[in-house]
């Protein structure tokens, strides 16, 4: 591609009439791009099966070859870290995706049917994925083997990048446009020659040495971690007051605070802590750095082409005519130098219009890119407070299609603005050229035909411009009252005889504006082309909008998987649940060690007890003389004292046992009482700072169910906050008394009087309408609640009748 290019610049210095010089001759390049890309599939391939291999299964046949080879992937679509390492990967394939895009060029050579092409494009795609797929892997695994075998890819790649630079002999001015038009591709490379060595010695040092840890770097279990994470930033940030911004003082702030504020509102404005996912980063990256690459190739070749054409036409009429009239030059020779002239300055203009448009074109990219990225985050904002005012809720469109949307946005947001790049240059080039046209004619006197449209325009555009300042000033001061403060209408029967005459005007007026519309309509759409986050339809029809629609589901799947308070929430249970496990692991140990001590001193007792009985046994032994009875007398105290022995035993097991469990139990219980404390507290203090929260909870709730079934009013309030619950809970008090006061009465009697604790039987009716039109369905539901000892039984019966 590099040769194509300068071969490009050649053509247009050898085609030069005044050049007598020898034509160059064209650049040919020693490494073909089909051969290279089909070259480079074996050692991607086989990178790509040693990453494989340092990675488990995770359900598949997990029991052959110790669960390996597992399968990878390039990039975690959802990080947020190693942006600038993605970004680089990724920009790397810049020129790749310029010369596919605007080229066609694919990885296979073929020229035959156009049936079998659209295969070949699809092989292509997955050949060149495939080639830069070990970058990405190697990135992706973290390891010392992944970062080393990825760095000898990354510098093999680079070698040749700078030999396909170095290789042609061309002019130095050529050189310098050459390495320009590379040099996005190869600082990327550069840097990830780089930062891969250093990634390698880091993990060298963490111990991560061939196989994948599943457990990602910063993502380890701990309140410090939880703490220092991006997302636990972002929860500390929402419990924090916001810091009132003081107005400005004196002109000088205020015009600079009111640049500030546009500049924020149009292009970009930075927010302090947030951090963009990598597949962002790296999708405007290569994005910009395709921009670039057009933007230089323009510039290179067709205003030096234009300016070329010029000089020679100018060259032409020097040698066909002379550069000045003669006094007895004819009239067709006159006729000929002026339009040779003229063309000459059309060329001209040609050229800087070609100049100005681009450089426009390339400057609105840079800002929506610019503005994209700040509107992602303001929408993913808006996402994690449940805003949908601008992105419309998941409910919208199923799961799957929010699935596939995600899918299509990163290619999607890429191809649409190279093509608001070309569109948008395409239509200021058409701009500048004709004001300058104009301002052309202008200036050699051609002007009798603006006179004559400003005399037919400028009594419309007055008549307009002065009914619109009458209409906005009888408005505010005559129609409305309190000067336009309130919108209700003062002096009505002057305001319906105005409307009526002006009804006829605004037709003519409506024919004007609708043009204006279309016109508006246009150039907001080649404008905002790129933005996929704002629609291009209306709200009712974003439906039909595949940009939109890929943006969407792009920030649907993102708010679902980054939700820093589900995170962080999801992490402190499993924090709580680890801390538990440790906490009874610990228990169950320290009772273990107990219960030994305890059993090791009941031993050493029973030993001392045995030596008791040989002292017993040697004493029996020594008195063989005695009678009968005393022999009786002593196996029964011997018995005893066996009994004795083992009855000793047990208590102590017991009593041991028992003044364990105590102490556990005691100290489980004041932990459970301290941790119930603590969150009581939390709740009180959440709820006092966010009065809003109570309308969620269960017990109101309950209150508006009971509200409801005993027709109690609630008043209808934007914020149902302020309802005040005490007196809500007493006014459905109040109605249940007097739905059926006497239920009560025997309720109340029923549980003061324990002797005559009969079945106390409470029945409410409830009348239901449903239907529609004259044909109404009224049913009656009894509802029939018994307390029966303390117990609640409800029944329910429908009596339904139209």
């Amino acid at each position: 591609m590099e040769t194509l290019f300068i071969n490009n610049l050649q053509k247009f210095v050898n085609a030069d009439s005044r050049n007598n010089q020898t034509s160059t001759a064209p650049c040919t390049s020693a490494i073909d791009h089909y051969k290279y890309y089909q070259f480079c599939l074996i050692p991607a391939l086989l990178i790509t099966m040693a990453f494989a291999a340092t990675k488990k299964r995770r359900n598949i046949l997990l029991n052959m070859f110790s669960g390996r080879p597992g399968l990878i992937y390039p990039m975690d679509s959802l990080t947020r870290s190693s942006t600038i390492s993605y970004a680089c990967a990724f920009g790397a394939t810049a020129i790749l995706v310029y010369r596919i895009v605007l080229d066609q060029t694919y990885a296979i050579e073929y020229k035959g049917a156009g049936a079998v092409k659209s295969f070949i494009v699809i092989a292509s795609m997955f050949i060149y994925g495939m080639v830069f797929f070990p970058v990405f892997g190697s990135l992706a695994l973290k390891t010392v083997f992944s970062f080393g075998l990825g760095t000898a890819y990354v510098w093999m790649m680079i070698a040749i990048d700078i030999f396909k630079l170095a290789e042609c002999q061309v002019d130095p001015k050529y050189r310098v446009l050459l390495v320009l038009r590379g040099l996005p591709s190869l600082l990327c490379l550069l840097y990830l020659s780089i930062s891969m060595p250093i990634r390698m010695v880091t993990a060298f040092k963490q111990g991560k040495y061939f196989f994948w840890d599943e457990v990602e770097e910063g993502e380890e279990n701990s309140m410090e971690d939880i703490r220092d994470s991006y997302s636990g930033h972002h929860v500390a940030k929402l419990f924090r007051k916001p810091v009132l911004k003081l107005p400005p003082e004196g002109l000088k702030q205020r015009v600079a605070n009111l640049v500030i504020g546009l500049f924020h509102r149009f292009v970009y404005q930075r927010q302090r802590g947030f951090r963009y996912p990598s597949k962002m980063i790296s999708v405007m990256f290569v994005a910009l750095i395709v921009i670039y690459t057009m933007t230089l190739e323009i510039m290179a070749l067709f205003p030096p082409m234009i300016q070329l054409y010029g000089e020679d036409l100018l060259y032409q009429m020097d040698n066909t005519i002379a550069s000045s009239p003669a006094a007895n030059e004819s009239s067709d020779d006159t006729d000929l130098r002026k339009a040779l002239y003229f063309g000459y300055r059309v060329l001209g203009i040609l050229r800087v219009c070609l100049i100005v448009s681009t450089v426009l074109a390339t400057v609105s990219s840079l800002f929506n890119v610019l503005h994209t990225l700040s509107s992602y985050r303001q929408n993913l904002y808006a996402l994690y407070r449940g805003d949908h005012s601008h992105i419309p809720p998941a409910s919208a469109y199923s799961n799957a299609s929010h699935c596939v949307n995600s899918i299509k946005y990163a290619g999607f947001q890429v191809g649409y603005i190279i093509w608001s790049y070309v569109l948008q240059g395409l239509i200021l080039f058409l701009l500048t050229f004709v004001l300058a046209i104009v301002i052309l004619l202008i200036m050699n006197d051609v002007n009798k035909w603006i006179i004559l449209l400003l005399e037919l325009l400028w009594p419309v555009v007055l008549t307009a411009v002065i009914v619109a300042l009458v209409q906005l000033l009888l408005a505010k001061y005559f129609f409305l009252q309190g000067r336009g403060v309130y919108l209700a209408l003062n002096n009505r029967s002057f305001y319906f005889n105005f409307t009526y005459f002006m009804f006829f005007y605004n037709i003519f007026l409506g024919l004007v504006s609708c043009l204006l519309r279309i016109l508006k309509a246009m150039f907001l759409g080649i404008v905002f082309l790129s933005r996929l986050d704002n629609s291009t339809l209306p709200r009712r029809f974003e439906f039909i909008d595949p940009g939109f629609k890929a943006y969407v589901g792009y920030m649907q799947i993102e708010a679902a998987h980054t939700h820093p308070v589900v995170i962080i929430f999801t992490r402190v249970m499993m924090l709580g649940l680890q801390h538990k496990r440790e906490r009874v692991r610990a228990q169950e140990g320290k009772l273990n060690a107990e219960g030994t001590t305890q059993l090791n001193e009941a031993k050493e007792g029973a030993t001392q007890l045995n030596a008791a009985k040989e002292g017993v046994t040697q004493l029996n032994a020594a008195k063989e003389g005695a009678t009968q009875l005393n022999g009786s007398h002593c196996a029964s105290n011997e018995m005893q004292l066996k009994t004795r022995e083992k009855s000793v035993q047990r208590d102590d097991d017991v009593i041991i046992q028992v003044s364990v469990s105590e102490r556990v139990y005691k100290s489980e219980e004041e932990r459970r009482r301290r941790e119930a404390a603590r969150f009581n507290w939390h709740v009180m203090y959440t709820l006092l700072h966010n009065p809003d929260i109570r309308v969620m909870r269960k017990g109101y709730l309950q209150m508006l169910r009971q509200a409801r079934l005993f027709g109690v009013h609630i008043a209808v309030s934007d914020r149902q906050a302020d309802i005040n619950f005490d007196k809500l809970q007493q006014d459905i008090t109040d109605a249940r008394e007097k739905y059926n006061p006497t239920a009560k009465k025997s309720k109340d009697k029923a549980y003061d009087d324990d002797a005559h604790n009969d079945d106390v039987t409470e029945t409410e009716m409830v009348d239901v309408e449903a239907g529609k039109g004259d044909v109404k369905k009224t049913s009656v539901v009894v509802l029939t609640k018994t307390w029966t000892h303390d117990e609640l039984d409800v029944s329910v019966t429908e009596i339904t009748h139209c």
